[in-house]
């Protein structure tokens, strides 16, 4: 037997290998620089503009070009240090070997987490971009050879394709089980690591900050992103319907050769690309340009999961859990499907709408929106409570109605966030949207 994953030992590797290293040059420029969207990431872990593209599209900051890059290939060589193929392959194998998957605390707190896409008109769920959702052309709907189906804005899917992939997962949630297991071991993994970090940080002389710690952080929350699911699922119910399609019953429909073409078509047809147009209006120098962001964790992600091994290993032991009634196993697949019957009872759902101008118009209440309204409290404000047991996009919308219909500014905190919403806001952020479509 193999010796069990040394995290102390990785964690010196890491330190050792320049991960929290200062780039003098870097630094150097950042002294010079007041406007933080313009300062350069000084370590590997560092991010000073926080989300690129929706610094770029939302903030309506144009974020230099030079850390725009610096920053992605940081990353990069952050992912080469930090999950090395060898040994997340060999945490997966001492995982799985161990059986205590469904026992993570990682694997509840994502499956609590879990929200399939939303396909209707009035919810935003798995979308963040300034204009809303947007689905593909229906004629691509189910088709792969022949046709092109390259896209630079992460909308990869149509909305047959979508509602197929809300089917698949209440009809086997030990797919989507699957993937937030993946998601879940890669956390341990990370924590594990993280651990190891914070001892030495506390140990005398350490050269690992506070701040290293904080990035670190910074670097994980990726990986748990529902943008795995998002994007899996759907591609998973494409080629499953290719199969059906082909004779295959529907047991045998679910292989290695899905979990392989799914992720093979997410990674070849634009989920880890982003390309933002940066409008001569917002461009320091004018001239209108666009900057091609290329998700730095797509090299790693191509390593684990692209010949459907790693996921079809996961999938199997997820689906025998649940048919052997694991309590846990059983408690997380119910969860699933009960978010992908409400996401589809409610894919015919109509737009929220405001009536501005005497005009009636729909209002995607998305994650653009909430970070726009966040804001503290003004002279005059009228502050409201938000209601008990709702989520963040219902109460931001409510507050978006009484706003409106009071023509006043609303000030709300919600979980210790401030959000400050104004008719002019509102307007303002519907109008940018719409250009954006």
């Amino acid at each position: 037997m193999s010796e069990p994953i040394d995290f102390e030992r990785i964690a010196a590797h890491v330190i050792d290998a320049g991960l929290f290293d200062v780039d003098a040059s870097a630094a150097r420029k950042n002294l010079l620089t007041i406007e933080r969207y313009h300062k350069h990431p000084a370590t590997l872990l560092d991010v000073p503009y926080e989300h690129g593209p929706t610094a770029i599209e939302v903030l309506q900051q144009d974020v230099p070009e030079a850390s725009i890059y610096a920053v992605r290939h940081n990353f990069t060589e952050a992912n080469k240090l930090l999950v090395p193929q060898d040994h997340v392959s060999h945490y997966f194998e001492e995982r799985i070997l161990a059986d205590d998957l469904f026992a993570s605390p990682s694997l509840e707190t994502l499956v609590a987490g879990y929200q399939a896409p939303a396909i209707d008109l009035y919810e935003a769920t798995g979308n963040n971009r300034l204009s809303g959702i947007r689905y593909q052309p229906d004629e691509l709907s189910f088709r792969v050879n022949g046709v092109d189906r390259t896209t630079h804005d992460r909308f990869l899917y149509t909305r047959e394709e979508h509602v197929a992939g809300l089917r698949l997962a209440e009809r086997h949630p030990a797919i989507v089980l699957a993937i937030l297991l993946y998601q879940s071991v890669l956390q341990d993994y990370l924590q594990g690591v993280r651990a190891a970090l914070v001892r030495i940080a506390q140990q005398p002389d350490s050269r690992v900050t506070s701040k290293d710690v904080a990035d670190f952080d910074g670097y994980m929350e990726p990986w748990r992103a529902g943008n795995f699911t998002h994007e899996l699922i759907p591609a998973m119910a494409l080629f499953q319907k290719q199969r059906l399609d082909a004779g295959a019953v529907e047991e045998r429909s679910i292989d290695r050769e899905a979990f392989q073409s799914a992720t093979e078509f997410i990674i070849e047809h634009g989920a880890f690309r982003n390309w933002i147009t940066i409008p001569a209006d917002l461009a320091a120098d004018h001239p209108e340009r666009i900057y091609h962001f290329l998700c730095p964790a797509v090299g790693a992600v191509r390593a684990q999961l692209s010949d459907g091994v790693l996921l079809w290993r996961l999938y199997g032991i997820a689906r025998q859990k649940v048919r052997r009634k694991d309590r846990n196993a059983t408690h997380h697949a119910e969860r699933i499907r009960d978010e992908a019957r409400e996401k589809f009872r409610n894919k015919d759902r109509a737009p929220f709408t405001v009536t501005i101008d005497g005009e009636a118009r729909p209002l995607q209440i998305n994650t653009s929106f909430v970070l726009l309204m966040r804001g503290r409290q003004q002279p005059g404000d009228l502050r409201a409570k938000p209601p008990v047991g709702l989520g963040l996009f219902d109460v931001v919308r409510s507050i978006v109605s009484l706003s409106i219909e009071r023509d006043a500014a609303i000030y709300c905190d919600f979980n210790g966030t401030g959000y400050r919403i104004t008719p002019q806001g509102i307007a303002d952020f519907m109008n940018r949207a719409s250009r954006r479509v």
